[in-house]
């Protein structure tokens, strides 16, 4: 299942309706803002796709859909202002708790779905640097919304099938696309860590 796919599996039905014909092939994110027309992020710039306002009550249908009905068990992502699902990172905007009453927020009022992507073959050119300097390390920088994870997921599974043994530790399940199931190809000499802290 590719990641727009399962981006519009989080939505509510009826944005999920209006864009299931829709070719998401270009678009970046899916922005869901409390009062707002709901919008497309495509080539830098936000397209509305629905008259409908977003309410409230539609961010938290997304929020229960990613957490499996339990934002219980996701309070520490969420902390943090984001959940990820399936390889689908939800940026979660809002009025915070006071952090001495455990945080988490006390209103969400805006959600941002990055959708993930494969892209095979974007790491052709840079695959032979990585492979001389095996024993150094490599930074990639980029602003957000760059491709840096669509780019490091690419040069692992390269590596990976090309023979290399990695082990990669997927703190947030971008990288991978899984929280256990179904994910990206990250190569056969692959293994996964997901969910470690840094």
């Amino acid at each position: 299942m590719d990641g727009w796919t399962r981006a519009l599996r989080l939505l509510p039905e009826t944005y999920r309706t209006k864009l299931e014909k829709q070719d998401g092939s270009a678009v970046e994110e899916i922005r869901l803002r409390s009062g707002r027309a709901p919008t497309l992020l495509i080539a830098g710039r936000e397209l509305a796709f629905s008259e409908r306002l977003c309410r409230e009550e539609d961010l938290q249908l997304v929020l229960e859909k990613a957490s499996g009905a339990s934002l219980h068990a996701v309070a520490d992502m969420l902390k943090e202002g984001y959940l990820s699902v399936n390889g689908v990172r939800i940026g979660v905007c809002g009025t915070l708790l006071p952090s001495d009453t455990g945080g988490g927020f006390r209103r969400v009022s805006s959600l941002c779905l990055r959708i993930p992507r494969e892209c095979r073959g974007i790491a052709r050119e840079i695959l032979p640097a990585l492979r001389e300097n095996s024993r150094g390390g490599t930074l990639l920088l980029s602003p957000p919304g760059g491709g840096k994870t669509t780019l490091l997921r690419e040069c692992v599974r390269c590596l990976s099938d090309g023979g290399v043994r990695i082990s990669v530790a997927d703190e947030r399940c971008e990288l991978s696309g899984s929280d256990g199931g179904e994910g990206f190809d990250l190569g056969c000499h692959t293994d996964l860590l997901l969910g470690c802290g840094k």
